[in-house]
């Protein structure tokens, strides 16, 4: 009689245990979050590519993703929730372009190419160029 009161405590104590355990595992939200990427080649009008140029993703105001050319001018932005960017391109001597309504998809990469001009005064806005020679005048002064 002892042992099946023994049983019957101890059937009793694991029924509740295994129900809250079923019931903790339930509960988990799932914490699986879907990413893109956006890949492409920055290049002049004349497709020669540009290095060194700087790739920034948006939302509405802040920095998402970013990237740097390589010599190839080719860059892969690091992955972000998918949705509606802008994208904003700069590099040294080209005029600034920003694209809007990329799309990013589900573990998907999407290719955006884009053209930059060369920055020429009144052009646009752009980092400016670092002139090879600098001309200089003088002037006589009268120290009178």
């Amino acid at each position: 009689m002892r042992y099946l009161i023994i049983a019957l405590l101890l059937c009793t104590a694991l029924v509740p245990a295994s129900a809250q355990n079923t019931k903790d595992t339930a509960s988990v939200k799932d914490t699986v979050v879907i990413k893109g990427t956006i890949s492409g080649k920055v290049t002049t009008e004349e497709g020669l590519p540009i290095p060194e140029a700087e790739v920034y993703v948006y939302n509405i105001d802040d920095i998402i993703a970013s990237a740097t050319t390589d010599s190839a001018g080719n860059y892969l932005t690091n992955r972000m929730v998918i949705g509606t960017y802008r994208v904003w391109v700069k590099s040294k001597g080209y005029v600034r372009k920003s694209i809007d309504n990329i799309t990013v998809k589900a573990w998907a990469d999407t290719k955006l190419d884009i053209t930059l001009s060369v920055f020429r005064s009144g052009a646009g806005t752009a980092e400016p160029l670092k002139p090879d020679a600098v001309k200089v005048s003088a002037v006589p002064y009268d120290s009178r």
